[in-house]
């Protein structure tokens, strides 16, 4: 920036008319008179450079920057993506070994609670029936085989449903309970 002597860096003008400014005696046309005889012969303005224009070749390397920095962050995304997806793997296959290590013990206890209850339901004369045809000939144990099947399907189809539906109320409670009781 060009130095100018009434204008020192500062940028406070400094004009003998201005120090001594008295109102009466002082106008603003004696003012605009000093002010273009101190700035006429040497201005304090000065005109700007041009901005140089910008080299292309800046462009090319802005661009490349960019591209890389989008595959950086591409991986980046990619890497999160795929850990997330490993984790929800792993979450879901600890989920499916809870719920068959539950379902396998809800199995168990069940069968085991049934047959305690219908062990003692086992009609005495069934048991009396099946000692004196001990002594029968073989188509009286066939006979007390065919009782027997028949006794124990009966069994097992009034048992099979009421398994079944406790199987499903420990499964459904169990997706309850991990889903946060959203279903």
């Amino acid at each position: 920036m060009p130095t100018c002597a009434a204008l020192p860096p500062s940028g406070l003008v400094s004009l003998p008319y201005l120090h001594n400014w008295d109102y009466p005696s002082s106008n603003l046309v004696g003012l605009v008179s000093e002010v273009s005889s101190a700035f006429g012969p040497d201005p304090p303005l000065y005109s700007r450079r041009c901005p140089r224009p910008r080299d292309q070749s800046d462009d090319v390397a802005e661009v490349y920057k960019l591209v890389r920095l989008q595959g950086v962050v591409r991986r980046r995304e990619e890497d999160e993506i795929k850990r997330r997806l490993r984790e929800m793997v792993e979450e879901k296959e600890r989920l499916e070994q809870q719920l068959q290590i539950i379902s396998t013990n809800t199995d168990h206890d069940v069968l085991d609670s049934w047959v305690r209850e219908n062990q003692v339901k086992i009609p005495k004369t069934l048991v009396d029936d099946v000692n004196v045809d001990k002594c029968l000939d073989a188509i009286s144990k066939q006979n007390v085989r065919l009782l027997m099947s028949r006794e124990q399907f009966v069994q097992r189809a009034a048992t099979g449903s009421k398994v079944e539906g406790l199987h499903r109320y420990w499964k459904i409670r169990l997706m309850r309970s991990h889903a946060g009781g959203r279903l």
